[in-house]
């Protein structure tokens, strides 16, 4: 407790400042650890054993005192912590008129030191997770072992099905005034504990859920889903959009969340990171006008399906095609053809779209196929060409 002891002598050290009696600290030992009077430090105190024993303010007259070295007349009380004495606190003066000073003094002294140790716990428990959860993300082999020690120094359970959720909040936030002395490290203590506190008081909802912040800018939430299925997992979405509706509300714009893939064991939570982290990579390169990222989103994956193609494939594909990609008018040709793709290979309605004649787009679809000899009326063939001109992005470099 020796925390609990430094922490009582600066208490001590101020209320001097307001009280005009003298004060003392003395430990469960009977030894003055702390004094107004600075020659009683180090000295020993023997009516403190009296209080430390019976947890209880004793008073002191004059005349209680006389042939008691070093005890004065006055008031000493107790500092008790989770039900142990561990201080006791000493004013000098008349018993009653200082007995009321000492009680004040006592209840503050124990209330602010219980807040600040369940601060302190909750500061480690934070740095357990941070080192938990590093340990999952960024060690290629996981050590099985230490996972369960973490699991069980942390009360939570292995094999609940999770997801890893990323939150990214770039720029500062809009209308909060800042005072001028206050400093970048304040402001910057300040926008975490905010944004956790939102983000704890949103996303997690089940005490098996864990939240921790990777970096300035990312903030995880391992997201326990249950075996409900795909319903949960629009849950967890709907859950995100509040919880982006609610930063946009307090000035955060710039948010983009992505949802991993779920996994069985919270030993296979990084890879559901990795896949998040990628998913979001990934559809800002599509430029996918959304601020949700999510491998349940069938509309995202079909989008990065193209992506996907092994290297090998891609470049037999690409020489394939090398008379179309050379083509004068492969830009409108291209063009032309995911249109046609995108409106279920219905010549009229993607004409329509084009705002050209359906004759118009039969004729330079007969011209793609004539330069690739494929069948543009078969599903197979037009899904080849299409995954791979989307995976190249020819049809955009060749408009350059």
């Amino acid at each position: 407790m020796e925390s609990y002891r430094q922490f009582a002598q600066n208490l001590i050290n101020e209320a001097s400042e307001i009280l005009s009696f003298p004060i003392s600290l003395t430990d469960d030992e009977g030894m003055i650890i702390g004094s107004t009077v600075k020659e009683r430090i180090g000295t020993y105190h023997s009516a403190s054993i009296e209080v430390i024993r019976e947890k209880q303010p004793v008073c002191y007259e004059e005349a209680d005192v006389e042939g008691m070295p070093n005890v004065y007349p006055g008031v000493a009380v107790p500092l008790i912590f989770e039900e142990e004495a561990i201080c006791v606190l000493g004013i000098v003066g008349k018993p009653a008129e200082v007995l009321p000073y000492a009680k004040l003094v006592k209840r503050y002294a124990e209330m602010v030191w219980h807040e600040t140790y369940q601060n302190r716990l909750e500061t480690l428990e934070a740095k357990k997770i941070d080192t938990f959860v590093q340990h999952l993300l960024f060690d290629p082999e996981p050590d099985v072992a230490r996972i369960e020690d973490y699991c069980n120094l942390l009360g939570i359970e292995a094999n609940v099905p999770r997801c890893c959720i990323i939150i990214e909040i770039n720029g500062q936030q809009k209308g909060r005034e800042v005072a001028l002395h206050e400093s970048l490290t304040s402001r910057q203590a300040y926008r975490n504990e905010w944004l956790k506190e939102n983000i704890s008081r949103t996303l997690c909802n089940h005490d098996q859920d864990l939240m921790t912040q990777l970096n300035a800018e990312q903030l995880l939430v391992f997201k326990g889903v249950g075996d409900s299925g795909s319903g949960r997992l629009k849950s967890i979405e709907s859950e995100c959009q509040s919880l982006i509706e609610s930063l946009h509300s307090n000035g955060w714009d710039q948010v983009e969340v992505s949802i991993g893939d779920v996994k069985r064991t919270i030993g296979d939570i990084g890879s559901s990171y990795h896949n998040a982290k990628h998913l979001m990579e990934v559809g800002r390169r599509l430029q996918v006008p959304t601020m949700i990222y999510s491998f349940h989103d069938w509309g995202l994956l079909l989008r990065m399906v193209p992506f996907y193609i092994e290297p090998f494939l891609k470049r037999k594909l690409i020489n394939r095609l090398e008379h179309l990609v050379g083509h004068d008018d492969f830009q409108v040709l291209a063009q032309n053809f995911f249109s046609y793709c995108e409106n279920n290979m219905n010549v009229s309605k993607a004409a329509r779209e084009l705002y050209i004649h359906r004759n118009t787009l039969i004729y330079r679809l007969g011209k793609i196929e004539a330069l690739t000899e494929l069948d543009l009326n078969s599903f197979e063939h037009c899904t080849i060409l299409y995954l791979t001109l989307k995976n190249t992005g020819v049809h955009l470099e060749h408009g350059r």
